[in-house]
């Protein structure tokens, strides 16, 4: 068995058909990963003084469920497309800093994937902003770590359509 650059590569006289001979391999545990490993370097950012328009536009810009806030260059909440719905018919005339949630939970690009599955599952949230000596640096979601959303909301749930689920 050969190995490349962090890929497996099914060889001739293994049991694996031609057709799935680029595999991937891993080499490290979750508690091996870093978090710098998998998060979005660099998000696009919304101000607490931004109209929830504008978050609307750049989320729709970029397909984010989520954008970190920030006020003065420091992390102060974040905005998630729930939090825009929430107040779909006043976009123009409500601030970011209405609707975000503050104090969002952080981590540093250093620790475990590990921990940040832990975090996500303990705050029974769909993401972290990853934060270095003070600044942000990224944000790791749910999605990235291959996760399931941890509250998956109707119009997120391609079962529905859009719609909101009949309560039996």
């Amino acid at each position: 068995m050969e190995t490349y650059s962090g890929t497996k590569l099914a060889s001739a006289d293994n049991e694996f058909p031609r057709r799935y001979a680029l595999l991937e391999y891993p080499f490290r545990s979750l508690n091996e990963l870093l978090i710098q490993d998998r998060m979005t370097k660099d998000p696009v950012t919304v101000g607490t003084r931004d109209t929830l328009a504008v978050a609307k536009a750049k989320m729709q810009a970029g397909s984010y469920r989520r954008l970190p806030v920030v006020d003065a260059e420091k992390v102060v909440g974040i905005l998630s497309e729930y939090d825009v719905n929430n107040y779909a018919h006043l976009l123009d005339s409500t601030l970011v800093q209405t609707a975000m949630t503050g104090s969002p939970v952080t981590v540093s690009p250093s620790q475990s994937l590990e921990h940040a599955v832990a975090l996500l599952r303990t705050h029974n949230t769909g993401a972290l902003l990853v934060v270095d000596h003070g600044k942000l640096v990224g944000i790791v979601t749910a999605k990235d770590l291959s996760m399931a959303e941890p509250r998956p909301l109707p119009e997120w749930d391609p079962r529905t359509h859009g719609k909101t689920p009949s309560r039996s």
